[in-house]
């Protein structure tokens, strides 16, 4: 089949049975053919990638209609049938008015397997039909397939047991307490002169369906876990299976922008720990529960260069975005500096989300946009596409980088061969030439073991640089500026190993100097470095980049960039 897309409206439309394929790019949703109203005749909306799905539009003439959706789950689902065209339909309409809308709707929502969660008839004083969303209602908590219905009142939901909500009470939301209500649905039965006219559906918490979800047939990447992104800007994983996500950073003017955060939450309302955003303690549940997932390069980094991360991300899960703007995760972990910007508005000073837009990607997954609020040159573009473990591949020593401000560092362990093939490209952007390196760890904490004494040493000990030179790897990386320099090296499986970099220098001659506890050696660990600053980041999976200078310098960490992969 072949969808068209009408440059006029922005529209793509297809029917094939009860699938619908006519979303607007805003969203809305009208129904084009009759929607039918058992889950066989159901309109599923359906798009090629889910789409947010803002609202539901169509007509009833003597019957009910019944849409398939999906729903991002966390109780952020409601649904209303109030709008300016019913707002002044009094509840006690005279009869023979004439009037294009229904009068007196009722919506009713059923899971993927047609039992009811919930209906509404009368609510808010009005006539008119709304389904809450939030804590103390019954807005279902899983994401999933449902299955949303509108009819006129009297018009009731059955199942082969009887009537699946009551008729009564009108004017409060109504559970599946009727006699048939422990039953999936089978069709609707009673009164129909109150089932005609127009209706708008305005929804939040709901996507169109992708294609694979509702025919099963999800080419085996993804069991059951999809990446949409929900109203206030959260990315969400349905299902119960985990997935990987791979970060494309596509485009950026970094600006002031210094790094890109993802931040598990406990809810589709991005609470962490207990603590709702903008609540007092936020910020640090937040800063404590970061994964780093870019550095951005300022003035768009290096010709050939793409920065990618991958993540595995469980079922269930919500993650929310957050730019660091002229700081990074380590300066807010150290209080030291950078200002947060969450992607929920209501958690910022300002009340504006870092996140610009999200929009499906030309590659099958999410777009998403991201900008400093009250900034007009500080941009990133990241692209998010999803798959499982054999469609995308985790980067070879990559699983430990980004969990917190010094894990620039290369996991080792766990393979099975006795060495690793990496091919390595080093980039500059600098006045001094650099030599960089890398030395054995023993945690992901950077601590070291002295070959003289044997005794462990933390970064922030006296003599850990001298013993972390001494088990340094024998490999020096060195770079020009405006070209890339290409190296190849086998590296012995089974160790962590962590980086420096030496300032302006070679290793060699450094040693000779005896120059320890001076400004010319720093290491990814800042208690090692006696600037106590940051000089590492990580600008994506196995891709390093080093500030040269004492204090932070410029904060550019581009002098030296260093990219290794794993063959």
């Amino acid at each position: 089949m072949v969808i068209s897309m009408s440059k006029a409206d922005g529209v793509a439309s297809e029917m094939d049975g009860g699938i619908s394929r006519r979303l607007l790019q805003s969203g809305a949703f009208t129904e084009e053919n009759d929607a039918g109203e058992t889950l066989a005749t159901a309109t599923s909306i359906m798009t090629d990638q889910m789409m947010p799905l803002a609202s539901i539009s169509g007509a009833l003439s003597g019957d009910a209609d019944l849409f398939k959706l999906f729903l991002t789950g966390g109780q952020t689902f409601s649904a209303t049938t109030v709008s300016n065209r019913t707002a002044e339909i009094p509840v006690n309409q005279a009869l023979g008015i004439p009037i294009e809308v229904v009068i007196d709707p009722k919506i009713f929502l059923f899971d993927e397997q047609g039992n009811g969660v919930y209906a509404s008839d009368d609510l808010f004083g009005s006539s008119q039909s709304t389904l809450v969303s939030g804590p103390g209602g019954f807005s279902p908590d899983a994401s999933g397939l449902y299955y949303l219905g509108v009819s006129g009142t009297g018009y009731e939901a059955f199942s082969s047991s009887g009537q699946i909500f009551p008729s009564e009470p009108f004017d409060q939301i109504t559970e599946p307490t009727g006699s048939g209500g422990l039953s999936a649905l089978t069709g609707f039965m009673g009164d129909t002169s109150a089932s005609s006219g127009e209706y708008t559906i305005s929804l939040t918490g709901a996507q169109s369906i992708a294609t694979a979800d509702n025919n099963g047939d999800d080419d085996g990447n993804q069991p059951n876990a999809r990446l949409s992104a929900t109203d206030n800007n959260l990315l969400a994983i349905s299902g119960t299976d985990s997935t990987r996500l791979k970060v494309s950073l596509n485009s950026e003017a970094a600006g002031e922008i210094g790094e890109v955060l993802a931040i598990a939450t406990d809810s589709a309302q991005g609470e962490i720990d207990g603590i709702a955003p903008g609540s007092e303690g936020y910020s640090q549940a937040a800063i404590d529960r970061a994964t780093v997932l870019f550095s951005a390069f300022p003035g768009g980094g290096f010709e050939g260069l793409m920065p990618e991360r991958t993540l595995t991300v469980a079922g269930g899960q919500f993650l929310q975005l957050a730019t660091v703007k002229d700081g990074s995760l380590a300066d807010l972990s150290s209080g030291e500096g950078g200002d947060l910007s969450f992607a929920i508005a209501n958690a910022n000073r300002n009340n504006q989300s870092a996140v610009t837009s999200q929009a499906p990607s030309t590659a099958g997954g999410l777009a998403v946009n991201l900008s400093l609020p009250e900034s007009t040159n500080s941009d990133l573009s990241l692209d998010f596409s999803q798959g499982g473990d054999d469609f995308i591949q985790l980067a070879t020593g990559a699983q430990r980088q980004g969990n917190n401000a010094e894990s620039e560092i290369i996991d080792l362990t766990g393979l099975t061969d006795d060495t690793v093939t990496a091919s390595i490209e080093v980039f500059r952007e600098a006045a001094f030439d650099n030599t960089v390196g890398f030395y054995t760890i023993e945690d992901v904490d950077g601590s070291v073991r002295d070959p003289l004494t044997g005794n462990m040493l933390k970064p922030s000990d006296t003599g850990y640089q001298q013993a972390a030179l001494a088990n340094r790897i024998d490999l020096t990386l060195t770079g020009e500026n405006d070209r890339a320099q290409q190296f190849s090296a086998e590296f012995e499986t089974g160790k962590l190993l962590s980086t420096f970099i030496v300032i302006d220098s070679t290793l060699d001659d450094f040693l000779s100097s005896s120059s320890f506890n001076n400004d010319g050696l720093y290491f990814n660990h800042i208690g090692a470095n006696t600037d106590g600053k940051d000089h590492v980041r990580l600008f994506g999976d196995n891709l390093f980049g080093y500030e040269d200078l004492a204090g932070g310098g410029d904060m550019d960490f581009n002098d030296t960039v260093v990219k290794v992969s794993f063959a």
